[in-house]
């Protein structure tokens, strides 16, 4: 199934790709906002999952609904939603990889925004992997952080937010992925927002080596290839 609402033309195309729904939001909702407002970038997103094993309301089709309008807040060109059973992805690699690649293929996309393989996930980990493969020939690959992340995660790419950016992608997460605020183990906006602000205490520096006070909080990536930086 996919939803498209732009036209394309001769716009750079960035692809971010999740695992399950509100997996990109989380990780990389301040980077997607970036992009979104760039007026040189057609933002499309791959959806492999619907997340119905971590559905916190009982209604099989809510987390669809929470991605297409978290999509539509950021300013997502294109969403393609894959269907894929959730937790299960290892069973469906070969079918997952034939079309990721093929829209890999229809978009040709400058930039791949997706999971990192040191995820304790396994469908984050399998995503990852194919994304690897599948994207031999795009110019700019990263991996996002995720809340499973593990510790050999060791990011080398960060996206700077002020205070007003990191407030509006909380307020996206609150809005519009309630289903996975209330449930054990769900989203916690304290625990998102101290960590990126932590990031930035840890990484982003000045020459001196002290924490960069401009610099209010920020999304962490791993860089598996880059040739030439998002521009902010």
């Amino acid at each position: 199934m996919k939803h498209s609402k732009n036209i394309k033309k001769d716009k750079i195309t960035a692809l971010v790709v999740g695992a399950h729904p509100d997996d990109s939001e989380v990780a990389a909702a301040g980077l997607l906002y970036k992009i979104a407002r760039d007026d040189n970038y057609y933002l499309a997103s791959i959806i492999c999952t619907d997340g119905e094993k971590s559905n916190g309301i009982g209604d099989s089709n809510c987390r669809v609904d929470e991605a297409n309008n978290a999509a539509e807040l950021i300013g997502v060109d294109e969403i393609f939603f894959l269907h894929f059973p959730d937790t299960k992805l290892h069973n469906y690699a070969c079918d997952l990889k034939d079309k990721i690649d093929k829209i890999i293929k229809d978009l040709d996309p400058y930039m791949l925004i997706t999971h990192s393989q040191d995820d304790n996930h396994q469908d984050h980990r399998i995503v990852s992997k194919i994304l690897s493969i599948s994207g031999k020939r795009v110019p700019n690959i990263f991996h996002f952080n995720s809340p499973s992340i593990n510790t050999n995660f060791t990011p080398n790419y960060f996206v700077s937010l002020n205070e007003t950016e990191l407030m509006e992608k909380i307020h996206l997460l609150e809005t519009c992925f309630e289903s996975q605020l209330e449930k054990p183990y769900g989203l916690d906006m304290d625990e998102i927002r101290q960590e990126s602000i932590l990031y930035a205490k840890k990484y982003c520096r000045v020459n001196g080596g002290y924490p960069d006070p401009k610099i209010f909080a920020c999304e962490p990536f791993y860089a598996e290839r880059i040739i030439q930086s998002f521009k902010e």
